[in-house]
């Protein structure tokens, strides 16, 4: 029976420099731009979409008061 060990070693992206990754990342956003494949949101999808965070998120705070006071 053979036993498969997970290497810890980065591989993928992981091997890149942060540099190195937000230089192809600009690439592939350029792109998409070209392409006309890319969604730019407007000011209004923006502010949508950042109260749909917030509101996420203070959730998650008040789950999480919750169960402390469950465990305490």
């Amino acid at each position: 029976m053979s036993t498969v060990t997970k290497s810890k070693e980065p591989w993928g992206f992981a091997l890149l420099s942060k540099e190195e990754r937000q230089k192809l990342g600009r690439k592939g956003g350029q792109n998409a731009h070209k392409l006309g494949r890319a969604h730019t949101y407007t000011s209004e999808e923006a502010r949508e979409a950042g109260r749909i965070g917030g509101l996420r998120a203070s959730a998650n705070r008040r789950r999480a008061r919750r169960e402390e006071a469950r465990a305490a």
